[in-house]
């Protein structure tokens, strides 16, 4: 995981395992019933072990006083070789602390 270092501060811990479940993968293409929900997120938060979640890695950021938009990359390697790059936009603001 790399942090935009402009907006966003991020802890020591940016290089995790994200190890795929590849039975549960199999086990959920091969069903009949491939259904994700419209929001994936609550329904995860509901329920973490939801069928079509394979695998999963949390990293922690922090946005510190700034607003704008930001960027997190995350870079997907398997056997020490580089497989995927994944740039994730996100708006910050604290609107919801004005409101409050």
């Amino acid at each position: 995981m790399i942090p935009d270092p402009a907006l966003l501060t991020a802890d020591e811990q940016r290089v995790q395992n994200f190890d795929i479940n590849l039975a549960r993968m199999r086990k959920y293409l091969g069903g009949k019933k491939r259904k994700i929900p419209k929001d994936a997120f609550i329904a995860l938060t509901q329920q973490p072990e939801s069928d079509f979640r394979f695998g999963h890695a949390q990293f922690d950021f922090h946005t510190r006083n700034h607003e704008g938009l930001a960027y997190v990359g995350l870079s997907l390697w398997a056997n020490e070789k580089p497989l995927d790059e994944i740039i994730v936009p996100m708006c910050i603001s604290n609107a919801l602390r004005q409101a409050l």
